[in-house]
């Protein structure tokens, strides 16, 4: 053929195949969104905008769409078709934040911080499903934090701090489970620090100082063993330090300065063996510091600070620790011109031989304390030196609480007795309680105790029982409660590994109703942990029976793969062996002659079986807090 008779059909062909490259574009509601902030935050005075008026210009006066991943802080997805990210933080931001940033629903994270944004909060932005990161701190917000942003589910990091917000924490933030950061210092937010906090198990940091909250520490907060940073000083707390408190172990610094906190310092702070940072200063603790505070191996010299309380020691080993540690100045210093000899509103009522050591110190330090308050120094019974010898005599002839014996129980079930003195004729006293969760209870006229532990007290508790005579006179006596886990008796040990996790486990169903059971039945479970891809498992097993026969044991084993490495972000140390117990919720059982069919089976309620769970697992995935069937 004539090389001029190629020509028409090579460019037919090139035709055909040429295709255009179309730029994807993100939804209008989105640009829409994008184009509302810059004008409600001022964004031609932005300090760097650019991208966002680009031209050749679209109607809408800003760059064509299509570019919108190129405009100054907005990050795209790799197809750049929805706005995954703006970040616009101290780019001189001014005005308020728009309701239409909801619409960019895959938005990730949202970085409005150091600006002088103002106004309030928009409650849309709780519509934000996929927001990982919301960054608002350092501007001059105003108005209370929106209950709706606890809809965010995915919510890792919240900072919202210096700003001026007001009101309490919404109770929906109890619904943000995955909440590492909670960052709200230097507001003026008010109210109790609510106890749900202590649901929110992956929580890293609580930074709330510089506010007006009031109240007490929740002891729920002692549930957080991933807490690494506490922060409550300069509110409004009062009340002692919660039981339980040397469990988190991860803690790394606890500042609760500037508050109105007091009691005695338990000896289980001992406990927080990672503590690099401790302030307690300008708080009404009372008291002998405990041995115990030599175990915090880890705080830094001359970084922390015990100043402006009524703390003392006899011990040298103790007093040699907290000048080592003390920052600059005496870690015996008093703000305030007397001694609390014993605050009865706070439960720690000194002994005789520990007033006396009291007195001793005093004696040698004169010039800062002058007066002793030897009563109910929140209702400023203060009395002078002589009148407080006299009143000290009154120990000398105090009631005595009969030795208390070690109790053990089970989590879940009842546990009660009632304290006894060594001369039942003696006049009535008042009885009080010191470290215990604030479920437990004790009749101050009886001395009856009561306490129903639930799993998260499943521990060793060490409650001290105080008796005090109407002249102020007291004694104590301790003791150890166990508790128990009552379904599981050890937690799955995880260890760091980049390999599926593979678990066997023995199960054992007790069938307690008066229906028969087929021949041979085959009892299954099926279970799916988790929402997020990469923490699902599945699981199935199967065992067989006699037909009939009520009250019989049927145990089985069963296994479960994850379907990816457990290799995620959690905060573990290196080598680090960390103990979790199995959380198997929503459990559903069959009876029927073939396992996996589940269609052809039978369900059996769970309220007719007793479960016992007993095995072991690697990996590094934490499945969760409990056994819940």
């Amino acid at each position: 053929m004539p090389k001029y008779a190629r020509l028409p059909i090579i460019f037919t062909l090139a035709l055909f195949f040429w295709v255009p490259q179309v730029s994807a574009q993100i939804p209008e509601a989105e640009r829409a969104a994008l184009i509302a902030l810059y004008t409600a935050a001022g964004g031609s005075s932005w300090t760097n905008a650019s991208g966002w008026k680009e031209e050749p210009l679209a109607e809408d006066g800003f760059a064509e769409p299509g570019t919108e991943a190129g405009w100054y802080g907005v990050t795209c997805n790799n197809d750049e078709s929805h706005v995954t990210g703006v970040a616009l933080s101290g780019n001189g931001l001014t005005g308020t934040i728009p309701a239409d940033v909801s619409d960019l629903l895959l938005l990730e994270t949202l970085d409005l911080s150091k600006n002088a944004i103002e106004g309030e909060i928009p409650a849309s932005l709780g519509s934000l499903s996929a927001l990982t990161g919301l960054y608002l701190h350092r501007n001059q917000l105003e108005g209370s934090l929106p209950a709706s942003l606890g809809n965010l589910g995915a919510l890792e990091q919240l900072y919202a701090n210096r700003n001026t917000l007001s009101g309490p924490l919404p109770e929906e933030f109890s619904k943000l489970s995955e909440l590492r950061i909670l960052d709200i210092h230097h507001n003026l937010l008010s109210g109790e620090i609510p106890a749900w906090l202590g649901d929110l198990f992956w929580l890293q940091q609580i930074l709330i100082h510089a506010n007006k909250f009031t109240g007490r520490i929740p002891a729920e907060l002692t549930n957080l063993f991933m807490l690494t940073k506490l922060n409550v000083s300069e509110n409004r707390l009062t009340g002692g330090l919660p039981c339980g408190f040397g469990g988190l172990s991860r803690l790394q610094e606890f500042l609760a300065s500037r508050n109105s906190l007091c009691g005695s310092i338990p000896s289980s702070i001992g406990g927080l063996t990672s503590l690099i940072v401790l302030d307690l200063s300008n708080n009404r603790f009372c008291g002998p510091i405990p041995e115990e505070i030599v175990h915090l191996a880890s705080l830094q010299d001359e970084k922390n600070d015990f100043r402006y309380n009524q703390l003392f020691t006899n011990d040298a080993a103790v007093r040699a620790f907290m000048n080592a540690k003390q920052t600059g100045g005496d870690w015996e210093s008093y703000q305030i011109d007397f001694f609390y000899a014993g605050d009865l509103n706070c439960d720690s009522i000194l002994t005789l031989e520990d007033a006396l050591d009291a007195l001793q110190f005093m004696a040698a330090n004169l010039s800062q304390c002058q007066d002793i308050a030897a009563g109910d120094v929140n209702q400023d019974d203060k009395i002078g030196m002589e009148e407080a010898l006299h009143a000290m005599q009154a120990f000398g002839s105090a009631p005595v609480i009969d030795a208390v014996q070690s109790k053990q129980i089970e989590e879940g079930k009842p546990l009660s007795f009632t304290l006894q003195l060594e001369a039942p004729g003696s006049p009535p006293v008042r009885f009080t309680m010191t470290n215990m969760p604030l479920s437990a209870s004790l009749n101050p006229e009886t001395g009856l105790f009561f306490w129903t532990p639930g799993i998260q007290d499943a521990q060793v508790h060490q409650p001290v029982f105080w008796c005090e005579n109407a002249q102020g006179g007291g004694n104590y006596a301790s003791t150890t409660i166990t508790v128990t886990q009552g379904i599981v008796e050890e937690g799955w040990v995880l260890e760091d590994n980049e390999q599926p996790t593979t678990l066997d486990v023995d199960l054992t169903l007790r069938w307690n109703t008066q229906d028969a059971i087929e021949a041979d039945a085959i009892w299954s479970i099926a279970h799916q942990w988790g929402e997020d891809p990469a923490y699902h498992a599945s699981v199935e097993g199967s065992a067989q029976g006699a037909p009939g026969v009520m009250n019989q044991d049927y145990t089985f084993n069963f296994s479960f793969t994850s379907s990816d490495p457990m290799t995620t972000d959690f905060p573990f140390l290196d080598g680090e062996v960390i103990t979790y117990t199995l959380n198997l919720k929503n459990l559903m059982f069959y009876q029927g002659a073939s396992a996996g069919n589940w269609d052809s089976l039978l369900p059996i309620s769970p309220g007719v079986l007793e479960l016992e769970l007993s095995g072991s697992v690697t990996g590094s995935k934490v499945w969760g807090e409990g056994l819940t069937p």
